[in-house]
C-alpha cells in the first residue's frame, strides 16, 4: 500500500467517524426534544390562565379606535394636526383614568407606586354569594369579565397511616370524568405552651416535631360567561351536583378507608380562605352553627361604602360619556351628517363602551334580577383581611 492509498483509507475512516458522530448527535438532540415535549404539559402559558386575552385585545382596539376617531373628526373640522392630536390624547388619558377599574395593575399598583406601603384589593372585582337551598356551593362573579363560577370543596376527614391510595388512577378517573379540580394540603404545626396555657404562639411556645395538623382539600368548580341569569345559575348548580357525585365515586374507588366530607356554609367559606392563603383558618364552633354566616356577611357599613363608591364611579363615568357623545354629535353636525346617522353613531359607541368597558352595569342588572327571583345570601370571605404591598418587595403581597 503506497502513501496515497493510506491517505484515502484514513479519509474514509474519518468520514465514517464523522457520520457516526452526527448520527449520535442527531439522536441526542431528538431525545432531548422529546423530553422537552414530554415536559411541556401546559396548553397555554400559566401566566395567562386567568387573563382574558380576547377581552384585553378588544379593549385595546376599541380604545385606539375611539381616540383615532376623535383625531380624524377634529382634523376634518379644524385642519390643524396639533389640535387634533392634543384632543385625541386628552380623551385617551381621560378615558383610562375614568375607567381605571378595568386595569388591574393600574388600579392596584400605579397609585401605590410612589408609596412605601400601599393597600391592594385583589378581590374587589369578585362578588361571592350562597344559595339558601344549596349551602354546599359557593358562587362568585367577576363584575368586569362577567364570568361566574360555582365552587364546592371536599375535605379529607380520615387519613389512615398504612393505606396507600391509588393516586394515579384517581387523577386519570377525574380526567376521564372531565372534572375541573384543584387540591390544597395545609400542613401546620400544633403549638403547645410551656408555661401558661393561655399563651398562644409566644416566644416560649414550642412545637413538637410530631405535632402537626394536616388538612387536605379537593375543590371542584365550573364557570359560565355572560350575564348571569336564573337559568345559568341553575345550570351551575346542576353541573356541580353531578361533579360532586363523580368526585365521591372516584374517591371511594381509589382511596380505601379514607373518609371525605363535603363542606358547607361557614366551613366552605373558611376552606376557600385556606385555598387562597395557603394557611389553615381557625374555626369558631360556637358561631359556625349560626345562619346566615355572621362572620362573613357584608356589614351595613361595608354595603354603604360599596354603594357610595359605585354611585360616585357611575356619576363620573356618565359625565365623561356625556362629554364624549356631545363632542361626537357636535363634530358630526358640523360635517353636515344627517341626524339619523348621528343618533346611530352615538348608539353604536354607547353599546361598545357598555359591553366592553362598563360591564358592571350588565352585572348589576343581572344581579337585581337574580336577587328578586332567587333566595341568595351575599357573603364576603375576606371581610377582615387587608392586603398590603411594600415598595421594597414588589413581588410579594402581605396580609
Amino acid at each position: 500500500m503506497d502513501i496515497s492509498d493510506f491517505g484515502d483509507f484514513e479519509d474514509r475512516n474519518n468520514n465514517k467517524k464523522s457520520r457516526a458522530k452526527r448520527r449520535a448527535e442527531g439522536k441526542y438532540y431528538e431525545a432531548e426534544e422529546n423530553i422537552n415535549n414530554y415536559l411541556d404539559i401546559w396548553q397555554t402559558n400559566p401566566s395567562f390562565k386567568d387573563f382574558n386575552l380576547n377581552l384585553a385585545n378588544l379593549r385595546a382596539v376599541s380604545l385606539i379606535s375611539l381616540a383615532m376617531s376623535f383625531v380624524i373628526l377634529t382634523y376634518l373640522i379644524s385642519l390643524n394636526l396639533i389640535i387634533s392630536l392634543s384632543i385625541g390624547f386628552f380623551i385617551l388619558i381621560c378615558f383610562i383614568i375614568v375607567f381605571h377599574d378595568n386595569f388591574f395593575g393600574f388600579k392596584n399598583f400605579f397609585f401605590n407606586h410612589f408609596r412605601k406601603v400601599g393597600t391592594v384589593e385583589p378581590f374587589d372585582d369578585l362578588e361571592f354569594y350562597l344559595m339558601r337551598d344549596d349551602s354546599n356551593t359557593l358562587y362568585f362573579t367577576n363584575k368586569n369579565n362577567l364570568i361566574s363560577t360555582g365552587l364546592s370543596i371536599f375535605q379529607i376527614k380520615v387519613l389512615p397511616e398504612n393505606v396507600r391510595p391509588n393516586l394515579n388512577h384517581f387523577i386519570k378517573s377525574l380526567n376521564e370524568a372531565k372534572i375541573s379540580y384543584s387540591y390544597q394540603v395545609v400542613h401546620t404545626p400544633i403549638f403547645k405552651a410551656k408555661s401558661s396555657p393561655k399563651s398562644i404562639r409566644k416566644e416560649h411556645d414550642v412545637a413538637s416535631p410530631e405535632s402537626f395538623k394536616v388538612n387536605i382539600y379537593f375543590s371542584i368548580f365550573y364557570s359560565v360567561s355572560g350575564m348571569l341569569t336564573q337559568k345559568k345559575l341553575m345550570d351551575l348548580h346542576n353541573i356541580l351536583r353531578q361533579y360532586r357525585i363523580k368526585m365521591r365515586t372516584c374517591f371511594i374507588a381509589d382511596f380505601h378507608h379514607f373518609r371525605i366530607e363535603l363542606l358547607s356554609g361557614v366551613n366552605l367559606v373558611r376552606a376557600l380562605k385556606s385555598l387562597v392563603f395557603k394557611v389553615e383558618n381557625e374555626a369558631h364552633p360556637e358561631k359556625d352553627s349560626e345562619y346566615p354566616y355572621p362572620l362573613e356577611t357584608q356589614s351595613s357599613e361595608g354595603k354603604m361604602k360599596f354603594l357610595e363608591k359605585s354611585i360616585s364611579g357611575a356619576i363620573i363615568k356618565l359625565a365623561f360619556l356625556s362629554f364624549i357623545f356631545s363632542y361626537l354629535s357636535y363634530t358630526l353636525f358640523l360635517l353636515d351628517i344627517p341626524l339619523t346617522y348621528i343618533i346611530i353613531s352615538n348608539l353604536v359607541a354607547f353599546i361598545i363602551i357598555l359591553f366592553v368597558w362598563w360591564r358592571e352595569v350588565l352585572f348589576f342588572i343581572s344581579k337585581a334580577n337574580l336577587y328578586r327571583n332567587m333566595d341568595l345570601t351575599l357573603v364576603n370571605p375576606f371581610k377582615n383581611v387587608d392586603f398590603y404591598r411594600f415598595r421594597e418587595f414588589p413581588d410579594s403581597l402581605f396580609l
